[in-house]
């Protein structure tokens, strides 16, 4: 009689137990259903449906790189130590205008550091960070020698220029220093017009 009532009272507590856990997963599935419908209307709020004349728009990362030219000098050192490192791309020709460039590109596993272009008058050696020109040097042969041309570029503007003169390439190196004056639509005189110049190296024109 003992036995009966026991198993009667266990088969009635099993029941109890399943019947919670069923409620206690039913909860659990409500519950689940609420958050997502709460993300999906989150979203959907967030979400702006995009005009025939609007642009869809992404933050650019910020530019980085030396501010002063003797962190541009350090970076320049820095590159040339590693030139014989460097996986080289080149020659390839660009034309600009009738005049024939010939362009080579050293690059790490990162990205391109030091873009060189040999034209029949000038030399130009572009120093990269982040494909973005932070120093140029020129040489150009003229009627009287030869002149080198340095340019620093912070991530702004223009924060340096300047000239020397010899007999010789190498002479230059050591010429007294000038400011460079150029015209205002010299390329040189801008960052970004720089490096639309470099891009167009690395990648060729749009």
């Amino acid at each position: 009689m003992h036995s009966w009532r026991l198993r009667a009272c266990l088969i009635v507590l099993n029941f109890d137990k399943v019947k919670n856990q069923r409620i206690v997963l039913l909860s659990l599935l409500v519950l689940l259903g609420m958050m997502a419908c709460k993300n999906e209307a989150k979203i959907d709020a967030e979400t702006k449906e995009l005009g025939p004349n609007d642009l869809l728009t992404v933050d650019a990362p910020p530019i980085t790189g030396p501010e002063s030219i003797a962190e541009i000098e350090k970076l320049v050192k820095s590159i040339d130590g590693q030139k014989d490192t460097l996986r080289v791309t080149g020659p390839v020709f660009v034309f600009e205008g009738k005049e024939k460039v010939d362009v080579t590109v050293y690059s790490n596993q990162e990205a391109p550091q030091l873009v060189y272009c040999k034209a029949p008058k000038v030399e130009s050696w572009y120093y990269l960070k982040d494909r973005r020109p932070v120093y140029l040097k020129e040489i150009a042969l003229t009627e009287d020698g030869f002149t080198q041309n340095r340019f620093y570029y912070g991530t702004k503007k223009l924060i340096g220029a300047e000239t020397r003169k010899g007999a010789s390439p190498d002479a230059t190196n050591t010429g007294e220093a000038g400011k460079y004056r150029g015209e205002k639509d010299d390329f040189r005189l801008s960052g970004e017009a720089a490096t639309g110049k470099v891009l167009v190296y690395l990648y060729g024109k749009k």
